[in-house]
């Protein structure tokens, strides 16, 4: 029997401001390419949302001329990959035209002055298929995003700066 190693690893969600740094170069690509090389029991987690947000990111940095066209293909293609490896995983549990998600979702916005993507990922971390961790195989939340770091520490979400703060310990 194979046994499924993302059903013992701890799950990292990656916002979108993280996740495109690990298909460009710029301030803290390599540190977080390194982790993601040097973690092979985690597994790595977008919103389905922060997939499409990535890809946006993607193409803003190509049409202002931030990356040529070139990188930009290499950078689809590459995430493509991560995907295809099972690396990262596209999280499609909670959609944006559920009505039930748009309100709990509203009431994270209006508590935090976040917008709905970052709400949805603190979302996905509490009421996802990762909420009932295993000892400390908690779930981190990895973001570039200030006020989310915030909003997802004050709801007692373990949380990695990045790259302000160095990375969790390699467990």
């Amino acid at each position: 029997m194979e046994i499924d190693k993302r059903s013992w690893s701890v799950p990292h969600y990656l916002d979108a401001c993280v996740a495109v740094k690990i298909f460009t170069n710029e301030e803290g690509t390599q540190e977080i390419q390194e982790y993601i090389r040097e973690s092979s029991s985690f597994h790595f987690h977008l919103t389905g949302f922060a997939f499409y947000e990535v890809l946006s990111v993607l193409k803003r940095k190509w049409s202002n001329r931030e990356i040529s066209k070139a990188k930009y293909f290499q950078a689809v293609f590459v995430l493509q990959k991560y995907i295809e490896a099972e690396e990262i995983t596209i999280d499609n549990d909670f959609q944006m035209t559920d009505a039930k998600v748009i309100v709990e979702l509203r009431d994270i916005v209006e508590r935090y002055n976040i917008d709905y993507s970052d709400a949805l990922q603190i979302y996905a971390v509490i009421n996802g298929k990762w909420k009932h961790s295993v000892q400390d195989c908690k779930t981190i939340l990895v973001s570039a995003d200030k006020k989310l770091v915030k909003a997802s520490r004050d709801m007692g979400l373990r949380t990695w700066h990045f790259p302000k703060e160095p990375s969790p310990a390699l467990n």
